[in-house]
């Protein structure tokens, strides 16, 4: 896994970032059409109801491993913006999390999104995450006071995490990933 961020930046500017870097990897001596699709839109169409309304996380990955991941085109196709439950250290624009995910082929290559910078509004969510796993009956762990306490000195940044070893299989047009993995 390879992740790294970029200050002045959102998930729009990654997404450039990515498909130029992608482009010149699998096709350097053409162009390749990417496609965006928002996860409502995915939805929608293929799990046939909408997160955004009524936001069920189990129904929600088990829809997208089942229904949306095998619909989605062989193309490169950026999956974004995202239910906000689905995104907890994603920045908000309306009812959406900036985040994205990159497939091509149908396999998922990158996942990124633009960090949230308000340490209030993280706090709020990492609570709310522990009231989750406590209901369950999961172990609770302490907030991280460091991280949020810089948080809001953070300027505006977008990350991204691209899977190496599966963009090495489709340059290699490999059909396992096994076989661009280094041996431990």
């Amino acid at each position: 896994m390879l992740e790294w961020y970029r200050t002045q930046a959102d998930y729009l500017d990654i997404l450039a970032d990515m498909q130029a870097l992608v482009s010149g990897i699998l096709w350097p001596h053409g162009v390749a059409a990417f496609r965006r699709i928002t996860v409502r839109e995915a939805y929608r169409k293929w799990a046939g109801w909408d997160p955004f309304a009524a936001w069920d996380a189990d129904r929600f990955d088990f829809d997208m491993a089942t229904k949306v991941e095998p619909n989605l085109p062989k193309t490169p196709v950026f999956l974004m913006d995202y239910p906000p439950a689905a995104a907890s250290l994603s920045k908000m624009r309306g009812d959406v999390a900036e985040r994205w995910e990159l497939y091509v082929g149908g396999v998922e290559l990158a996942n990124a999104f633009t960090e949230l910078t308000d340490a209030a509004e993280q706090r709020r969510r990492f609570e709310l995450a522990r009231e989750e796993r406590r209901q369950y009956g999961e172990a609770d762990y302490p907030l991280d006071e460091e991280f949020l306490a810089v948080l809001n000195q953070m300027p505006p940044t977008g990350g991204v995490a691209l899977g190496v070893d599966r963009l090495a299989m489709l340059a290699c047009e490999a059909s396992d990933i096994a076989v661009v993995q280094v041996p431990a």
